[in-house]
């Protein structure tokens, strides 16, 4: 963790109350929840890092470096592993992807190779020795739904430079790719006049995944989805008009739900929660959360473990919970510690 954040988390007592934090629940409930512990655990310490899905036309970097953290309790202690650099990584199958680079300083040429490795083994082998990515690459991602993985390569829209995404497809289960791509090309108002970019990915069970599209210049935020395994995509449907909607997940077919993003600066922000039940035609309000915004800015993550159990990170002290599929959000506020004198 970067000095930055931990000295404000430490300052703010968030590491302590998460160290506090127990699974609830009984069997899969807290087999789940332990699983997504871990994962929100992880997504706010990274939020405020870098963003997920770190493509935004305003983006500000800290200076740190992605590194690569395991647990084995349910998120209750992390533990650096050695290495090179990792992006991102995923677990499907048996088996951890990762997107790990061969020396720091990016972005920048950083020659980003594709590795797996089972679950527990410290053997990674490569699959892709040097991924192609955007002139401008700015984070990447793998998601996987059943036996199908999908590898992203995000531009960044910051510049004039295009941000297309690469993307790489997997339909057997991680041993072949091939190259695609990115599947927000062309489908929005503007059609194949106006770059369209993937910046953020999301699956579900059954084939199923989903991809948030911003327009490099101008407004106008939709989401494109694929229930073949990601072979072909549609168009789900535009977002209302609400600036900075930069996280994507799915719990179903149908269920999605798209947040503000990771943010700095000073001030007020109000971060927001979107949801669709109906496959992206009509979105509503499901959470929103009004903060000043402090030094490391406001961390964001958002995500479903299970078709009914997701979050939503949106501040330092607060995470919001859903047990029913997206129908309805509770807050769990954790306390803020005095500072030491």
């Amino acid at each position: 963790m970067g000095r930055e954040l931990t000295e404000v988390l430490d300052r703010e007592g968030v590491i302590e109350t998460l160290a506090e934090w127990q699974p609830r629940g009984r069997g899969d409930d807290q087999r789940h929840d332990g699983a997504a512990q871990a994962a929100v655990t992880c997504g706010l310490l990274q939020g405020g890092l870098r963003e997920r899905g770190a493509v935004r036309k305003h983006r500000r970097r800290l200076p740190v470096r992605p590194a690569l953290l395991m647990t084995s309790d349910g998120g209750r202690t992390w533990r650096k592993q050695p290495g090179p650099q990792v992006e991102t990584l995923t677990i499907a199958g048996g088996q951890v992807y990762r997107v790990a680079y061969d020396h720091t300083g990016c972005p920048g040429p950083c020659r980003p190779t594709l590795q797996r490795a089972a679950i527990g083994s410290s053997v990674w082998v490569p699959l892709i020795g040097q991924l192609a990515a955007p002139g401008r690459s700015g984070a990447a991602q793998i998601v996987a739904s059943g036996s199908a993985l999908l590898l992203a390569l995000l531009g960044s829209q910051a510049g004039p430079v295009s941000a297309q995404a690469v993307v790489y497809r997997s339909a057997g289960g991680g041993g072949t790719w091939q190259r695609r791509t990115d599947p927000c090309s062309g489908r929005g108002s503007g059609g194949r006049s106006e770059e369209e970019d993937l910046t953020d990915l999301a699956s579900a069970p059954g084939g199923f995944f989903a991809g948030l599209c911003s327009p490099h210049t101008g407004s106008g935020t939709f989401v494109v989805t694929s229930s073949d395994g990601g072979q072909s995509w549609q168009t789900a449907g535009a977002l209302p008009g609400r600036r900075g909607l930069a996280l994507l997940a799915a719990a179903s077919h149908t269920t999605l739900a798209v947040s503000t993003s990771a943010t700095g600066g000073s001030g007020a922000f109000t971060a927001r929660l979107l949801v669709t039940t109906d496959a992206g035609r009509h979105w509503n309000t499901a959470a929103t959360e009004t903060q000043q915004i402090l030094q490391v800015g406001v961390p964001a993550w958002l995500g479903f473990a299970t078709p009914r159990i997701g979050r939503w990170i949106s501040a330092l002290h607060s995470i919001w919970t859903t047990k029913d599929s997206g129908l309805h959000w509770t807050r769990t506020r954790f306390p803020r510690r005095n500072p030491s004198p």
